[in-house]
């Protein structure tokens, strides 16, 4: 099995267009292709930008992330972390979604915030995946 962890960026058009449609319509077309390839994860979203943990057989990964790469609603595409896994992190949920606040990092008691993230992405800097694993973790348990 392969997990994966990407970020990106919707497109200026996207934003200024008014981002909750077009990320309803990216939300209703994961939930339905991930169940149908028996890939799970979690999107995270803030500010036009997108943090997402994908699991499942490497070729269901990689093909998924491909599409990604190609779609023009999305830009700025980094690779964070890419890795061979046993089991899953996020079984029962074909996309878990969770729009970010400030607040909600405070709350896990999370030492980065995401504007960092998306700063070091933006400048080459590697964040730590342990950091990254934590966070994405952490929201599954959130209530």
């Amino acid at each position: 099995m392969l997990q994966i962890v990407y970020l990106s960026h919707l497109t200026s058009e996207m934003i200024d267009s008014g981002d909750q449609g077009h990320i309803d319509e990216i939300l209703e077309r994961a939930y339905q292709y991930n169940a149908k390839n028996n890939l799970t994860g979690i999107l995270l979203y803030k500010g036009g930008v997108f943090l997402q943990w994908l699991e499942g057989e490497k070729e269901d990964v990689e093909k998924l992330y491909g599409k990604i790469c190609l779609d023009l609603r999305h830009e700025r595409i980094t690779l964070l972390i890419k890795q061979d896994a046993e089991e899953r992190i996020f079984e029962h949920w074909s996309m878990l979604y969770k729009k970010v606040e400030e607040i909600d990092l405070e709350k896990l008691k999370m030492n980065i915030s995401w504007d960092q993230i998306v700063s070091d992405s933006r400048n080459n800097i590697k964040t730590s995946e342990e950091i990254i694993m934590k966070l994405l973790k952490a929201f599954k348990f959130q209530k």
